[in-house]
């Protein structure tokens, strides 16, 4: 497969962080990043990072849950160079270089399996297999810079990747050129919703925007919203929106709102109101509950690209949003019973107390089991 080189321009601290099984000692003999994990609607997941096989010894890299894999993708890889893991690895990478990758895997080859339930799972040529979490990596300015890049430099591969930048939803009838897509959603303490994305409106014809959830419909989300420029979609849809005001059309925005969960929950979707007060339905996704704080902040603040100007209109936004989790989870935790397990008969006077500290990811607990 032909090595296909993009322009750097990925935030350091993804390419630079701790990578998953690297640490001094480890046996794991390769290297690894996933510095995106995120679905498309209708398509698949679009898993997008690097490895890193000194001694290439991975025979097979699959999306996997207990129930269902999707066979080895990397015949499915668009691969790319990576100068920046070059740097950080330094010596260690003169001999073989590592590979950025990027994959769509199309939801029926996992059989559907929420990616909650999904791990990437590594076959070495020995046969052993190391696993590890799917995470939730949402994609940021950057990456969808590059990926419209990658597209432009690589044609045949468009129908693969398109969907990831283009929404093509019920909107092309409108007179005006107008595209809409929620990147994330977090339902916070049951009363308020946190949503991120972008509104490609060329003609500014569109009035508001609501999420609909059954009867129930909320305020319109870009009344309060920060508004902030999204070079990549200037990018991406060039040919639509030439005289357009680029600098509004991402958007971050807090607002009162209950999602259903659960057995009462319904179809969600996004109302699009234009000047001539058509209404146009959008299907929306899932919106997630935020159940863990720490993952939803790590999450909300992933998503800001810091040295853009953007960062002070989005930081704003994602505050907000942030307190709100905390606040709610300070409120459960004073009504929450603590109960202590010990295993083992107790030490009456221990000479030595082992803290481990997992730095919010639970998935380090089975590096130490």
């Amino acid at each position: 497969m032909k090595l296909r080189s993009i322009t750097n321009r990925l935030n350091p601290s993804r390419g630079a962080s701790p990578v998953e099984g690297s640490e001094p000692g480890d046996p794991i003999p390769f290297r690894h990043q996933v510095d995106h994990f995120y679905s498309i609607q209708d398509r698949g997941y679009v898993i997008h990072g690097w490895i890193h096989d000194e001694l290439e010894q991975i025979e097979s890299v699959e999306l996997a849950s207990d129930v269902a894999s999707s066979g080895s993708l990397i015949h499915r890889f668009i691969k790319m160079e990576r100068p920046d893991v070059e740097q950080t690895l330094g010596p260690k990478a003169a001999t073989k270089k590592p590979f950025g990758f990027v994959a769509l895997v199309p939801f029926e080859l996992i059989e559907n399996q929420a990616a909650e339930k999904l791990r990437l799972q590594f076959t070495l040529l020995d046969g052993e297999t190391v696993s590890f979490p799917a995470q939730d990596r949402k994609p940021d300015q950057d990456w969808a810079h590059q990926l419209a890049q990658l597209i432009e430099e690589n044609p045949e591969e468009i129908t693969l990747l398109q969907s990831s930048l283009d929404s093509d939803q019920k909107l092309e009838h409108l007179e005006a050129f107008v595209r809409i897509a929620i990147d994330s959603a977090y339902s916070i303490a049951g009363t308020h919703l946190y949503c991120s994305g972008w509104l490609v409106d060329a003609e500014e014809s569109v009035r508001s925007v609501a999420i609909k959830q059954g009867k129930v419909r909320s305020p319109d989300l870009l009344s309060e919203a920060a508004r902030y420029a999204r070079p990549d979609l200037e990018q991406a849809f060039k040919e639509h929106i030439q005289g357009a005001d680029c600098s509004r059309f991402g958007f971050s925005s807090v607002f009162p709102f209950e999602v259903q969960q659960g057995e009462k929950a319904k179809d969600l979707s996004l109302i699009v109101t234009v000047a001539d007060g058509k209404e146009i339905e959008v299907p929306l996704p899932a919106i997630k509950p935020c159940e863990d704080t720490l993952a939803m902040s790590r999450g909300i603040l992933g998503e800001i690209f810091f040295s853009a100007p953007s960062a002070t209109a989005r930081l704003g936004v994602a505050t907000e949003a942030i307190e709100l989790a905390w606040k709610n989870e300070r409120s459960l935790r004073a009504h929450t019973r603590v109960r202590t397990e010990s295993f083992g008969p107790d030490v009456p006077n221990p000479e030595v107390t082992v803290i481990v500290p997992i730095y919010g990811r639970y998935d380090f607990i089975e590096y130490q089991m």
